[in-house]
């Protein structure tokens, strides 16, 4: 190779957990953009419509220019439906809130770039009323959350994130939570003819172009 010569290195392709951290910075900072509050404990109250709608929209942006991102599959969940779904018998006591759940490369992740308002800012109890009061804002998959908007779907991280959004103490239907069970749990539609869940599309291509 001649001095003049310089070689090209190509650039590594962006493992599945890449790819999704990409797209939630970019809608992070366009609920940041909107509501001008970060993702920190006790803020981006009820917030979670507009970020289901900022997600789904921001995937769909990327996959048109991107094929990295073709062939995403993307489904969107309210919490109280899949604990209905899985055993609940009181509708009263699951929490309702909005999550998606994308599936890249076989791998599942679950999104969650609102989850911060249920949580005290001095790692108390999550918020009295609306979750699981006995369990600290400071556990694990809270913090999780907190810090990336999104974690791994495993079984195991199904079961915590759904016990952490009831008010009961550890419900025994948890039990039988499973992946394949999740993808018959009943789904928000989203019609995106010309709104996005309630949002124009300008609205939204303004917040992640911010």
């Amino acid at each position: 190779m001649s001095a003049k010569e310089t070689a090209v290195i190509p650039e590594s392709p962006l493992t599945p957990e890449q790819k999704v951290s990409r797209l939630v910075n970019m809608v992070d900072k366009g609920l940041i953009f909107d509501f001008g509050e970060k993702r920190e404990p006790n803020l981006r109250q009820q917030a979670c419509d507009f970020s289901i709608a900022l997600v789904k929209r921001a995937f769909e942006r990327e996959a048109e220019s991107d094929d990295a991102y073709k062939g995403i599959a993307l489904t969107t969940y309210q919490t109280s439906d899949v604990h209905l779904f899985f055993g609940e018998t009181d509708e009263e006591v699951p929490f309702s809130h909005g999550i998606t759940v994308v599936d890249v490369e076989g791998k599942p992740f679950l999104i969650d770039l609102t989850f911060c308002q249920f949580m005290n800012p001095d790692g108390g109890p999550l918020h009295e009323g609306r979750l699981n009061t006995s369990v600290s804002s400071a556990t694990p998959l809270a913090q999780e959350l907190l810090a990336n908007g999104f974690i791994a779907l495993t079984e195991e991280n199904l079961r915590e994130y759904l016990r952490l959004t009831t008010k009961r103490e550890n419900p025994s239907y948890l039990q039988k939570v499973t992946l394949a069970g999740l993808q018959q749990a009943p789904t928000v539609p989203l019609d995106f003819s010309d709104y996005y869940h309630g949002y124009e599309l300008w609205e939204l291509d303004e917040c992640l172009d911010a």
